[in-house]
C-alpha cells in the first residue's frame, strides 16, 4: 500500500503531470460556465411548470383552453431564457464584427490613399467644361456611405457575387423568410444606427468666444389668439430673460389686441422696460401663419425667433442656440422640446400628459440622430424656432407660405413649421437641430381640454406628417440628395412603419419562415427586441421619472400601437386642413 501511494506522489509531483492537471480542471471549469444558462434555464422551468401545476389546476374551473395552459409555461420560459442565450451569442459576434471591420478599414486605407491624389489630376482642366464637372460632383462622391459603399463593393467583387447567389437561392427557397429578414431589417436598422448616433456622435455648435450674432439681433415673435394668463406672462418673461431686441405679440380682434395689451403693460411695468421692448400687433382673421407673417413685416433685426404662447426659454436659450447661426448658410435652428410632466387632478390629465411628454422625447431622439448623421431633420418646431429675417420677408416666401394646398384643399392653415422646413431645404439653406441643454424649450401640454382636445391634437399631427413627408417625398424630392439617411429612416419609414400592422406582419412572417422553431426562442427573441426598440427613444424621460415606470412603460407602449390607429385615421383624412384641437370659430372676426 505505501509502495503505490509512493508512486501517486510522485506522479501528482512531475511538472508535465501538473499542466495536464490544471488543464483538465480549466476544461471542466470551462463547460461549468458555458452550462450555467443550461442549467439556470432549467431550474426556471423547473420552477415555472411546478408552480403553473397548482395554476392551472385552480383554473381549471374558469373553462379556459387546455392547449393555452398548456403552452402558457413554454411561452414564459422562452421570454425569460432567451435574452440569456443571446448575451451568450455576443462574444462570436463580435468577433465577426470586428474582423469584418479590419478587413475593411485595409481596403478603405487603399482607396483613399488612391482619390486623395485623384483630384491632382484634374487640377489644369478646371477651366474646361469637364474640369467643372469633376468639381460638380466630386462633393457628393466624398459623402461617407457612398464611399463606404463603394469601398465595400469594390474590394469584395467575388464574395458579394456568392452572396447574392447564395441569397437569391435562398430567397426562392424561402419566401416567407425574405419577408420576414427585409421587414426585420428595415424596421431595425435604423434604431440600431440612431442609437449610435445619438449616444457618440454630436454636430451642435458651441457659443464662440467671441460671438458675431447676438440677442441684441432678434426679434422674437409670439403668436397668440386669447387667454393672456398666467402661462402668457411665464412666457414673455422668460423671452425677456434672454435680452431680445423687441418682442411683438401677434394676436386676433380687437378684444384681444386691448387685453394683450394691458398685459404687456403691466408685464412692462413690473420690470421696468422701455416703451416699445414689446409691441402687440393683431389682425382680422385667426390664421397662425397670417399672424406670423404680419408681424415679420415690421421686424428690424436680422434674426427673428418665433415662439408659441406656452413655452419656456431658459435664460441660456439664445446665447446658446444663436451659436448655429454664425454660419451664414444656416437658415432655420430648432432645438430640443421638453413637455412639463404634469399629472394634474386626475388618472387622466396623468395619462394625457406622460403621452405628450413621451411624444416630444421621440421626436428629441429621432432628430438628433438623423441630424448628427447627414445633417437632415423631418421638422423644425414651429414651438419655437431661429429663421433670417430676409427669408420670412421675401415676397416668394410669403406667397407660397399663404397659399399652400393638398390635393385641391387649402389654403392650408396648420403645418406652419412642416412648410418652412421644406422651403428651407428647396431653397438650398442648412437646417441646424441644437441639441444643447442650455436651449431646452419646456411646454405644458396635454392637462387642459380633456381627450377630445388632445386626441384632435394627435390627429393634426398626424395628418402634417401624412401631407408633409408625401410632399417631401414625391413633389419637392430635394430630401433624396440632401440627406439620403434621413430619407430612408424617417420619411420613407415613416410612412409604412405603422406599429399596428408592422409589429404584426413580423412575427406573421417569422412563425412561417425557417428562422422559426419550437425549440429556438425565436418569438421571445422577437417580443424582446420590440420591447427594447421601444425604450431606447424615450429611455431619458423614464430615468428621470424612475418611481413612474411600473406603468409609464406599459402606457408608453401600449399608446404606440394606438397611435398607429390614428395615424391611419389621419391618412384617411388627410384633406382635413383645419387646426385641430383649437375652435377657432368663437374668434372675433370684427370688420376691416
Amino acid at each position: 500500500m505505501s509502495e503505490s501511494t509512493e508512486d501517486i506522489q510522485f506522479f501528482a509531483n512531475t511538472p508535465e503531470n501538473e499542466g495536464t492537471l490544471l488543464k483538465g480542471l480549466s476544461d471542466i471549469l470551462s463547460l461549468l460556465v458555458a452550462e450555467l444558462p443550461n442549467i439556470f434555464g432549467t431550474l426556471t422551468w423547473t420552477i415555472i411548470k411546478a408552480q403553473w401545476t397548482i395554476v392551472t389546476s385552480s383554473l381549471s374551473s374558469l373553462r379556459i383552453p387546455v392547449c393555452l395552459l398548456i403552452s402558457a409555461p413554454e411561452a414564459i420560459y422562452s421570454f425569460i431564457v432567451a435574452p440569456i442565450h443571446l448575451i451568450s451569442c455576443l462574444p462570436g459576434a463580435i468577433r465577426l464584427l470586428f474582423k469584418f471591420i479590419f478587413y475593411q478599414l485595409l481596403a478603405i486605407i487603399g482607396y483613399t490613399s488612391f482619390i486623395a491624389l485623384l483630384p491632382i489630376g484634374f487640377i489644369i482642366y478646371r477651366a474646361t467644361e469637364f474640369g467643372q464637372g469633376v468639381s460638380a460632383s466630386w462633393k457628393s462622391l466624398f459623402w461617407i456611405p457612398i464611399c463606404s459603399t463603394t469601398v465595400i463593393v469594390l474590394t469584395n467583387l467575388g464574395p458579394l457575387r456568392e452572396l447574392v447567389g447564395t441569397l437569391s437561392e435562398f430567397f426562392s427557397s424561402s419566401p416567407w423568410s425574405a419577408v420576414f429578414l427585409f421587414l426585420f431589417v428595415f424596421k431595425f436598422l435604423k434604431i440600431v444606427v440612431h442609437l449610435f448616433s445619438y449616444i457618440v456622435l454630436h454636430s451642435y455648435k458651441l457659443p464662440p468666444l467671441h460671438p458675431t450674432v447676438l440677442p441684441s439681433d432678434v426679434t422674437v415673435i409670439i403668436p397668440s389668439i386669447g387667454d393672456f394668463g398666467a402661462e402668457f406672462i411665464e412666457t414673455v418673461e422668460s423671452v425677456l430673460a434672454n435680452n431680445p431686441a423687441k418682442i411683438i405679440i401677434s394676436t386676433v380682434g380687437t378684444k384681444n389686441l386691448i387685453q394683450a395689451r394691458r398685459v404687456v403693460e403691466e408685464i412692462m411695468r413690473t420690470q421696468c422696460l422701455p416703451g416699445r421692448t414689446i409691441e402687440v400687433v393683431a389682425i382680422h382673421q385667426p390664421s397662425k401663419r397670417a399672424q406670423c407673417v404680419h408681424a415679420s413685416l415690421i421686424v428690424k433685426t436680422d434674426i427673428i425667433a418665433y415662439a408659441d404662447d406656452h413655452v419656456i426659454w431658459l435664460p441660456t436659450f439664445l446665447h446658446s442656440a444663436l451659436a448655429e447661426l454664425e454660419d451664414p448658410c444656416v437658415g432655420i435652428v430648432g432645438t430640443c422640446k421638453r413637455v412639463i410632466r404634469d399629472p394634474g387632478k386626475n388618472w387622466s390629465d396623468s395619462i394625457r400628459n406622460l403621452i405628450a411628454c413621451l411624444y416630444l422625447e421621440r421626436h428629441n431622439f429621432e432628430m438628433t440622430a438623423t441630424y448628427n448623421i447627414d445633417g437632415g431633420v423631418w421638422v423644425i418646431s414651429g414651438r419655437t424656432c431661429l429663421v433670417r429675417t430676409d427669408i420670412m420677408q421675401s415676397i416668394e416666401y410669403r406667397q407660397e407660405f399663404l397659399s399652400e394646398t393638398f390635393l385641391g384643399v387649402g389654403p392650408v392653415g396648420c403645418d406652419d413649421d412642416n412648410f418652412t422646413t421644406r422651403y428651407m431645404l428647396n431653397h438650398g439653406w442648412k437646417t441646424a437641430f441644437h441639441n444643447r441643454p442650455e436651449a431646452m424649450i419646456y411646454t405644458t401640454l396635454g392637462t387642459a381640454g380633456g381627450w377630445t382636445k388632445f386626441t384632435q391634437q394627435l390627429l393634426r399631427w398626424a395628418r402634417s406628417t401624412w401631407r408633409s413627408y408625401s410632399k417631401t417625398l414625391f413633389i419637392d424630392g430635394q430630401c433624396w440628395k440632401a440627406a439620403p439617411w434621413t430619407t430612408y429612416s424617417m420619411f420613407t419609414s415613416g410612412l409604412f412603419n405603422i406599429a399596428i400592422i408592422y409589429d404584426p406582419l413580423l412575427f406573421i412572417s417569422l412563425f412561417q419562415s425557417d428562422f422559426y422553431s419550437p425549440a429556438n426562442h425565436a418569438g421571445a427573441y422577437l417580443a424582446w427586441v420590440l420591447l427594447l426598440s421601444k425604450l431606447t427613444k424615450t429611455w431619458h424621460f423614464h430615468m428621470r421619472n424612475k418611481k413612474d415606470m411600473i406603468w409609464t412603460i406599459p402606457v408608453g407602449i401600449l399608446f404606440s400601437y394606438i397611435h398607429g390607429l390614428i395615424r391611419l385615421v389621419a391618412l384617411l383624412t388627410c384633406r382635413d386642413i383645419t387646426w385641430g384641437g383649437r375652435d377657432l370659430s368663437v374668434m372675433e372676426h370684427p370688420r376691416p
